[in-house]
């Protein structure tokens, strides 16, 4: 085998290792936010893990994009008055590049208003799946589907279905 061969060989090794190595940062990336932010509610830690100019896409209606920190920060005070103890555990994460994709299942207690719904202390159990795309380290955008319909039916906001 000539040299050159060794040495293509050896780059593309070179790159697969360094994609691998990127990969897994930024799935470590969006298991650290989940934890601090969410689990722990360390919003004095935002700004190490999403970008300036972030953007959370709403599922349905652009109107209701959040868009960057502070917004994203005051959505997140939003949801943890209405749930003050929710956590989320890490189902299944998956990376490509500078995207991960990851499903979640969350619990908490309704112990605060949830658009107009009064506190019912009950304990829900929700699923969130979503994408995130990180730009330098930190996460630029936001694609999420919470199973709102599942936290309306134990909240007794709507019947269950059947």
């Amino acid at each position: 085998m000539c040299l050159c061969g060794l040495n293509f060989k050896l780059a593309i090794l070179d790159l697969t290792m360094t994609e691998t190595l990127m990969v897994e940062e930024n799935k470590a990336l969006v298991t650290s936010t989940i934890e601090e932010i969410w689990n722990k509610g360390n919003l004095n830690s935002i700004k190490n893990f999403i970008s300036p100019h972030f953007v959370s896409h709403h599922p349905r209606n652009r109107d209701e994009d959040i868009h960057g920190i502070e917004a994203y920060k005051n959505w997140i005070v939003k949801i943890r008055s209405a749930f003050p103890d929710i956590t989320f555990e890490i189902v299944n994460l998956f990376a490509n590049d500078n995207q991960v994709m990851f499903h979640l299942r969350g619990k908490a207690t309704h112990a605060g208003n949830f658009g107009n719904v009064a506190p019912t202390y009950k304990g829900i159990n929700t699923t969130v799946t979503g994408i995130v795309r990180l730009v330098d380290k930190k996460i630029a955008e936001c694609w999420g589907i919470v199973d709102f319909l599942a936290i309306e039916q134990q909240l007794g906001v709507i019947a269950p279905i059947g």
